[in-house]
C-alpha cells in the first residue's frame, strides 16, 4: 500500500491547538445597530442607483472598455436561458475563461427578471458596494474589545464617501463586488476564529469560492493574507508541523510511494509538454496524414490536471478523508467547501491554464523595458488621493492611522494579523505587477479604511485611559464624530474613478449604434464589423435593442481580409448573413482606438464594389469621423 506525506500525520503534529490569546471579548455592540447600518447602506445605494438611471448612457464612454465584455456575457446567458437554447448556453458559458462566471451569472439573473436593460446590469456592483460598507462596519467590532461600533461607523463612512467606490457601484465592472466579497471573507474569518463556529466556517468557504469565481487576482490576494496571518498567529506550531513532515521516516516513504503512482508520470509528461510549448511556441505535427497545431499549452495543462485530480481523488478516498477528520472543526468545512469548488472548476477545459496566465506577469497590456522595485507605488499614491480620498491631506491621515493600528495590533482581538498581512501583501504585489491601473487597488484599499478607523479609536481610547478609564466611550464617540465630520462634504461629491463610473464629458460610442440599429429591424442574421476591434459593444447593443442573438459582431480571421479582396469575396459568397454593417472610424478621430487587431476595410469595400450579390442600402457619415454602411444580400 502506497503512502502519502500526509497519511502518517497525527493530530498531535497538526497545529490545531491555538496559542494563548486574549479571550474574544464582548463589545459587538447592540443587536439593532448592525441591521440599521445595513438598511442605511441599502437606502444610500438606492439613492445612488436612482441618480445613475437618469444618466446611465454616460457609463458607456470608451470603445474598448472591459464593461462591454462583462455585460455582453451576462446578456447572452440571460437570453440563452430565456429561449431554452442549451447548446448556445453551454457555448457562451464555456467562453468565460479569462474572467470567471459569477458576475455574468448575476447579471443574467437580473436581466432575466427585467431585461434586457443595461441599467439592471450594475445591480451586482451596487450590491457589492452595500456589502463593502456593511462589512467595513462589522470588522472593527471584531478587532476592538471596546469602541468597535464607533470604529465601524468611521470605516463604513470612509467607504461611503470614497469617490471610486461610488463610481464602481454603478458600473458593470468586477471591482464593486470584489471589494465587498474581500471584506466579507475577513469578517467571516474573524467570526470563525473568535467563536469557533462551524456555521461561520461554512460561510467563509462559500464566500471564498464566490470570490474565486468572481475574479482570480482578488481571490489570490485574500488567500495570501489569510495564510500569512494564520502563520503569524502560531508560527512555532506551523514550523513544527512542517518539520514533522520532513522527518526521515516520512518524506522518503512518501517520495517512494509517489514513484509507484502511474498517474504522476502522466501528469509530468503533459506538464512538460505544456512547458515546452509555452517556452518554444510549439509547432505543427502530422498524425495519420493530418496536421495538428500544437502552439498553445492549454490542452496539455488540462490533461496534466486531470491526471493530478484523479491521483488526488484516489488518495482522498483511500486515506485523505479519514486523515481530514483530525483537522480543526472550523478548518475542515472551509477547505472542503472551497477546495471542492476549485477542483471541479479546473476540470473544465482551459480553466487552469487561463487561471495561471491571469495571475502571472504576462497578463499585461503595458509593456515596459524594465520594472523597478515597486514601480507602481507613485501611481497608486496618486490614484489613492485622486480616486479614493476626499480630503487634500487625506493620504497622510490614512497612512498615519493605519500605522497606529499596526503599532496597536498585539492588543487587537485574535485574527487581526491576517488583515494587516492582506493589506501589506496586496499593496506590494499590486505595486510590483507590470500592469498599473488605479482600479487594481479597489479590492484592498477599503481594508486600509477599516484598519485606520480601528487604529484611531484604539489610540484615542488608550490615551484617555491615562486620565480616566470611564472616558473611553466618550473619547471613541468624539473621534468618530470628528473623522466623520471632516469627510461629510465628500458625501455630496460625484463618484469618480480613472476607469469606472459615469463620465458625461466623454463621447459615448452609443451614438454610433443608435444610428444603424433601427435599420436592422428586418435583418434575420446580420454581421457587424469595424476597422476598430470592439465587437462586444456591437454585440450587446444589438441584443438589447432587438432582443435576440441572431447576429455576429466579428468575422473569423478578419485580419486576413486586410489587403486581400479575394478573401473578402469568398466570405461574401459563403456567409449565412443577410445584412452586413461596416463601420469605418477614421484615424485620430474621436472614436479611434488603435490596437493590434485594427483592420483596414479597404479590401472589403473593394470586394463589395466588384460583386452583384450584395447591395448597399444605407449610409451615414457622422461628424465625429465615422462612416457606416449597410449592405444587404439580394434574395
Amino acid at each position: 500500500m502506497s503512502h502519502t506525506l500526509m497519511d502518517e500525520a497525527t493530530p498531535s503534529t497538526l497545529p490545531i491547538t491555538p496559542v494563548s490569546e486574549p479571550a474574544p471579548a464582548t463589545g459587538l455592540g447592540p443587536r439593532w445597530l448592525s441591521p440599521l447600518v445595513l438598511c442605511a447602506a441599502a437606502l444610500l445605494g438606492a439613492f445612488v442607483y436612482y441618480g445613475f438611471c437618469q444618466h446611465s448612457r454616460d457609463l458607456w464612454w470608451w470603445m474598448g472598455h472591459d464593461r462591454h465584455t462583462h455585460y455582453m456575457f451576462g446578456l447572452n446567458l440571460a437570453l440563452d436561458i430565456r429561449t431554452g437554447e442549451l447548446g448556445r448556453l453551454f457555448h457562451d458559458f464555456d467562453r468565460m475563461r479569462v474572467w470567471p462566471p459569477l458576475q455574468p451569472l448575476l447579471i443574467a439573473l437580473v436581466e432575466l427578471i427585467g431585461g434586457p436593460n443595461h441599467q439592471l446590469a450594475v445591480l451586482p456592483s451596487l450590491a457589492g458596494w452595500v456589502l463593502t460598507m456593511w462589512c467595513a462596519f462589522l470588522i472593527p467590532r471584531r478587532l476592538l474589545t471596546t469602541g468597535g461600533d464607533f470604529a465601524g461607523l468611521i470605516a463604513a463612512f470612509l467607504v461611503t464617501v470614497s469617490p471610486a467606490h461610488r463610481a464602481f457601484a454603478t458600473d458593470v465592472m468586477h471591482e464593486g463586488l470584489g471589494a465587498g466579497l474581500s471584506l466579507a471573507i475577513f469578517y467571516l474569518y474573524l467570526a470563525t476564529l473568535q467563536e469557533q463556529s462551524r456555521r461561520y466556517a461554512i460561510g467563509l468557504g462559500l464566500t471564498l469560492s464566490a470570490l474565486f469565481f468572481h475574479k482570480y487576482n482578488y481571490w489570490a490576494l485574500v488567500c495570501f493574507g489569510l495564510i500569512a496571518g494564520k502563520f503569524l498567529r502560531q508560527p512555532k506550531a506551523w514550523l513544527q508541523f512542517g518539520l514533522s513532515l520532513c522527518r526521515r521516516d516520512r518524506l522518503p516513504a512518501w517520495i517512494v510511494g509517489e514513484f509507484k503512482q502511474p498517474l504522476n508520470y502522466i501528469a509530468l509528461i503533459f506538464a512538460s509538454a505544456a512547458a515546452y510549448v509555452a517556452i518554444t511556441g510549439g509547432g505543427v505535427v502530422t498524425l495519420g496524414g493530418r496536421d495538428i497545431s500544437l502552439t498553445e499549452p492549454h490542452n496539455f495543462v488540462h490533461f496534466a490536471y486531470i491526471a493530478l485530480f484523479l491521483r488526488a481523488a484516489w488518495w482522498w478516498f483511500k486515506a485523505g478523508q479519514a486523515w481530514s477528520l483530525a483537522w480543526p472543526a472550523t478548518l475542515r468545512p472551509v477547505l472542503l467547501v472551497h477546495g471542492s469548488a476549485m477542483a471541479l472548476w479546473f476540470l473544465m477545459p482551459k480553466r487552469l491554464s487561463y487561471f495561471l496566465w491571469y495571475l502571472g506577469p504576462t497578463n499585461n497590456d503595458q509593456v515596459r523595458e524594465s520594472l523597478t522595485f515597486m514601480h507602481g507605488l507613485p501611481t497608486y499614491i496618486q490614484g489613492a488621493q485622486e480616486d479614493y480620498l476626499t480630503l487634500p491631506w487625506g493620504l497622510y491621515l490614512l497612512v498615519g492611522l493605519v500605522f497606529l493600528a499596526l503599532v496597536s495590533w498585539p492588543k487587537f482581538k485574535p485574527g487581526a494579523a491576517a488583515l494587516f498581512c492582506f493589506l501589506l501583501i496586496a499593496t506590494y504585489l499590486t505595486c510590483q505587477h507590470p500592469m498599473v491601473k488605479h482600479r487594481l487597488m479597489h479590492s484592498w484599499i477599503a481594508m486600509s479604511f477599516v484598519l485606520a478607523a480601528a487604529g484611531a479609536v484604539f489610540a484615542v481610547q488608550e490615551a484617555v485611559t491615562l486620565i480616566s478609564r470611564d472616558w473611553r466611550p466618550w473619547a471613541a464617540a468624539l473621534c468618530c464624530a470628528i473623522l466623520i465630520g471632516l469627510h461629510v462634504p465628500g458625501l455630496f461629491e460625484e463618484g469618480r474613478a480613472q476607469e469606472g463610473g459615469l463620465k458625461p464629458r466623454e463621447p459615448s460610442p452609443l451614438k454610433i449604434t443608435d444610428t444603424y440599429l433601427p435599420a436592422l429591424a428586418d435583418a434575420e442574421n446580420p454581421t457587424i464589423v469595424s476597422n476598430v476591434s470592439t465587437r462586444f459593444l456591437w454585440t450587446w447593443t444589438f441584443i438589447e435593442y432587438h432582443h435576440h442573438q441572431n447576429m455576429s459582431g466579428e468575422i473569423k480571421n478578419f485580419k486576413s481580409f486586410e489587403g486581400h479582396p479575394e478573401v473578402a469575396k469568398r466570405w461574401l459568397e459563403t456567409t449565412r448573413s443577410d445584412a452586413l454593417v461596416l463601420i469605418d472610424i477614421k484615424p485620430q478621430t474621436m472614436y479611434d482606438w488603435p490596437t493590434k487587431e485594427y483592420v483596414n476595410l479597404a479590401a472589403f469595400h473593394q470586394a463589395l464594389g466588384e460583386q452583384n450579390a450584395w447591395t448597399q442600402t444605407e449610409r451615414w457619415d457622422l461628424p465625429e469621423g465615422v462612416s457606416i454602411t449597410i449592405w444587404r444580400k439580394r434574395q
